[in-house]
C-alpha cells in the first residue's frame, strides 16, 4: 500500500473519530436527551416549606408556617409569598444546555465556571428533609447562560451549562423579601371583623365562613355583604415600608381619641386574632403608621382606599329591604286595609292564587318582581333603631304587610307605614329598626287579589272543543264547528255552508291562540268596564265538551265609540276584567280562516 494511501486512510480514520466525540458531546444520544428535556431540579413546589439562599456576603432564611411564608433571616417578618412562588417557579424551569466535560471539571477552566466557590446556593426543604440542592457559578460566554449544578436525593450532584432566570433574585436586596403587604389572610375565612378607634366600636361577624355578614355592635341587624368585603379587600391592599429608624415596635402608636384605628379580624382555623393598628392619615393617600401583631416592625402603610376604614355603623349596614333565598320561598301573604288578603303557593315551581275557595294559576312574573323588590329595592334612611314610636311613622296600624315562608317553614313578616308627610315606612317584625323607603316600592305588592290573576282567562284542550264562534259587533257570526273525532272543520256564515273553504291550518291557528290567550293585566276598577262590555266590540264563543256551559269572550274599547289601544275583556259574566291590546287580539283574529270571500 503506498503511503499517501495510508496517510490518507489514517486521516479519515481520526476525523470520523473526532466526529464521533464531537456528535457524543454536543448532540447527546436520546437517553440523555430525555434526561436533559426533563426538569433537572425535579420537585413539587406545594412540599417546599424551607428556603435557604446562600450568597458570598449574606443568607436569606425562608420558611412557611401556618400556611404563611415568614423571612427568618436576615429578618424576622413575613416574606413575599408571591415573590417566593416566582422563584420556585424559575428553579424549576431550569434548561440544560450542554454537558461539562472532564476537561472542563479541572484546572483553570474549572476555576473559571465559578463552580467551585458559588456565588449562589439555594437548598430546598419539606417536612425536614432536603428535597433538592442548587448552585450558581459564573456567566458563561453564551448570552444567558450560567454553570450551574444541581442535586436531588434521588439524582447525584451534577454539573452543566444553564440557562435559567434564577440569577436575578440573587440581585435583590433582603429587604425585597419582606411581605409589602400590611395584612396577609384569606378573607373567605374570616369569621368577625371589630374596628375600634378610641370614640366607638363596630363590629360585624358570622357563624361560619359561607353565612351572611351580621352587624353586631354597636346595632344588631343584616349586615351589608358587598361593603364588608370591600372593607376585607381595602385591608388585604395596604402597602407598606418599614418605618425608618423604627425596626421594632417599641410602644404603642400615640393618638388621639378617633385618629388611631385598631382592626381585629377573627380568621376560622387560626389560633390567635390578627390585630392591626393605624393611625388616621393626615391626607388622602398619604402615607401612615402601621402595626400588626404578627409582625415585628413598624411600617408606613398606604393605600388609595385607606380613609375608608373609619367607617360609621350605617355604612356596613344591609340596605336592602329584606335578605331572601328567592328560590327558598314557599308561601307569600299580602294583607292590607283595603281588600281581602292575598294568598300565594308554590306548587312544583309553580305560583298559585287562593281565591274564592280553590287554587287558580298565579301571575308568576309579579311574584317574581315582589320578591326581586324585596331584595333589591334599596332603604333610603335608617330612620330609627328603636320601636318605641310606631304611631310616628304609620306603623301602629300598617297599611300593608307581607309574610314569606320558606322551605324550612321560617316565617318572616315586614309591615309598611305612611306618616303624615306621607313618607312611606317598613319595618320587619323580629327587628326593632324603622327604614324609610321609596313610595314606589308598594307598586311591587299590589293588595288587590284580582291582580295576583295569571295571565290567560282562557285556557282548554283542543280534544275538548266543539265549536268557535266569532262576531264583530252586530255582523253575521263565522260558525266553525271541530269534529274531534276527524280533526276536520266545517262552517256556516251568515247561514251558508262555507265548509269548503275552510283553511284547515288557519283554523287550527285560531283554536292554539284562543286556547292560550294571553291579557296584559286585570282591571280594579270594573265599573266602567261592565258598563263598556254591555255592547261589546267583538265576541268569541267557545264550545266545550266539558264543562257544557261555553266560554263567552267578550271585549270592548277602553272609550266609547273610539278605536283605542287597549280593550276591556271579560269570560262570561265576571266578575274579572281584563286588559287586552287590539294589536294582539287583532293578530290572534285576524288569521285568515277562509281561502276566499264567500
Amino acid at each position: 500500500m503506498r503511503l499517501g494511501t495510508t496517510i490518507t486512510m489514517i486521516a479519515a480514520v481520526l476525523l470520523l473519530a473526532a466526529a464521533i466525540i464531537g456528535v457524543d458531546y454536543f448532540f447527546p444520544s436520546t437517553a440523555d436527551a430525555e434526561k436533559m428535556s426533563r426538569t433537572p431540579l425535579e420537585f413539587k413546589p406545594a412540599q417546599v416549606d424551607r428556603i435557604e439562599i446562600t450568597l458570598k456576603e449574606s443568607r436569606v432564611m425562608l420558611a412557611r408556617q401556618d400556611g404563611l411564608w415568614r423571612s427568618l433571616e436576615p429578618f424576622e417578618d413575613l416574606a413575599d409569598a408571591e415573590l417566593i412562588t416566582k422563584l420556585l417557579v424559575a428553579l424549576k424551569d431550569i434548561g440544560w444546555a450542554a454537558p461539562l466535560g472532564k476537561d472542563e471539571l479541572e484546572g483553570k477552566t474549572w476555576e473559571r465556571s465559578g463552580l467551585a466557590e458559588p456565588s449562589a446556593h439555594v437548598k430546598l426543604g419539606g417536612s425536614g428533609e432536603v428535597i433538592g440542592e442548587a448552585w450558581f457559578g459564573n456567566a458563561a460566554a453564551l448570552e444567558g447562560m450560567v454553570y450551574a449544578a444541581v442535586q436531588t436525593p434521588e439524582v447525584p450532584r451534577t454539573e452543566r451549562l444553564a440557562h435559567t432566570e434564577v440569577s436575578a433574585f440573587f440581585k435583590r436586596p433582603a429587604e425585597d423579601w419582606r411581605d409589602p403587604r400590611l395584612l396577609r389572610f384569606p378573607p373567605d375565612r374570616v369569621t368577625r371583623i371589630v374596628l375600634a378607634n378610641g370614640s366607638g366600636q363596630i363590629e360585624v361577624a358570622r357563624k361560619d365562613p359561607k353565612a351572611p355578614w351580621m352587624l353586631v355592635k354597636p346595632l344588631q341587624t343584616r349586615g351589608h355583604n358587598t361593603h364588608i368585603e370591600a372593607l376585607l379587600a381595602t385591608l388585604l391592599n395596604i402597602k407598606v415600608a418599614v418605618s425608618a429608624g423604627t425596626p421594632d415596635k417599641t410602644a404603642a402608636i400615640p393618638a388621639a381619641p378617633g385618629e388611631e384605628m385598631e382592626i381585629t379580624l377573627e380568621i376560622a382555623g387560626a389560633a390567635a386574632p390578627l390585630v392591626a393598628r393605624l393611625k388616621k392619615p393626615v391626607e388622602k393617600n398619604a402615607g401612615t403608621e402601621a402595626t400588626v401583631s404578627n409582625r415585628k416592625a413598624a411600617f408606613t402603610a398606604s393605600s388609595d382606599a385607606l380613609d375608608t376604614l373609619w367607617v360609621q355603623p350605617n355604612d356596613l349596614r344591609n340596605d336592602r329591604l329584606a335578605s331572601i333565598d328567592i328560590d327558598a320561598v314557599q308561601e307569600i301573604r299580602i294583607e292590607s286595609i283595603t281588600h281581602s288578603p292575598v294568598i300565594l303557593e308554590k306548587k312544583e315551581g309553580a305560583w298559585y292564587l287562593q281565591r274564592h275557595g280553590k287554587a287558580e294559576p298565579a301571575n308568576t312574573e309579579r311574584a317574581t318582581i315582589l320578591l326581586e323588590a324585596l331584595t333589591q329595592h334599596r332603604i333610603r334612611e335608617f330612620t330609627s333603631d328603636s320601636a318605641s314610636n310606631l304611631e310616628a311613622y304609620g306603623l301602629q296600624k300598617p297599611f300593608l304587610s307581607l309574610t314569606w315562608v320558606t322551605t324550612d317553614r321560617k316565617t318572616s313578616r315586614m309591615s309598611f307605614g305612611v306618616d303624615a308627610q306621607q313618607n312611606v315606612s317598613a319595618k320587619h317584625e323580629n327587628e326593632p329598626f324603622v327604614y324609610r323607603v321609596a313610595a314606589n316600592v308598594i307598586a311591587a305588592f299590589p293588595a288587590d287579589p284580582v291582580k295576583w290573576k295569571g295571565l290567560r282567562p282562557v285556557s282548554f284542550s283542543i280534544f275538548s272543543l266543539r265549536r268557535i264562534t266569532t262576531a264583530l259587533g252586530t255582523a253575521p257570526p263565522l260558525v266553525l264547528d271541530y269534529n274531534t273525532d276527524t280533526a276536520q272543520w266545517s262552517g256556516v256564515l251568515a247561514g251558508r255552508d262555507i265548509t269548503p273553504m275552510i283553511d284547515r291550518v288557519m283554523a287550527d291557528r285560531l283554536a292554539d291562540g284562543l286556547s292560550r290567550l294571553t291579557v296584559q293585566d286585570w282591571a280594579q276598577d270594573r265599573a266602567e268596564a261592565l258598563q263598556a262590555l254591555k255592547v261589546p266590540e267583538i265576541t268569541v264563543q267557545i264550545d266545550l265538551t266539558a264543562p257544557a256551559r261555553p266560554l263567552i269572550v267578550r271585549f270592548a274599547p277602553t272609550q266609547a265609540g273610539a278605536k283605542t289601544a287597549v280593550l276591556y275583556g271579560m269570560v262570561n259574566d265576571g266578575p274579572d276584567v281584563f286588559f287586552v291590546t287590539r294589536a294582539s287580539l287583532l293578530e290572534l283574529l285576524g288569521v285568515p280562516v277562509l281561502k276566499a270571500k264567500p
